[in-house]
């Protein structure tokens, strides 16, 4: 999981015990879908001009060059 690194900071102690709790209450949602990709996936880094932090929600929007 990626929670360790979010912003805003995810409230939760990401220990083994969390981290089961959540994949468990994930896995048994009929509003997601679990796919396997054929190669991981690389971590992508935005570069700092098209990225945008709301101030209220702290989410990370991206703006058009």
């Amino acid at each position: 999981m990626r929670l360790e690194n979010r912003e805003p900071k995810f409230s939760l102690k990401l220990d083994v015990l969390a981290k089961t709790a959540i994949w468990k209450r994930l896995s048994t949602s009929v509003d997601v879908e679990f796919f396997k990709l054929p190669a991981p996936r690389d971590l992508t880094t935005l570069p700092t001009e098209i990225r945008k932090q709301d101030p209220v929600t702290s989410i990370i929007l991206v703006t058009k060059l």
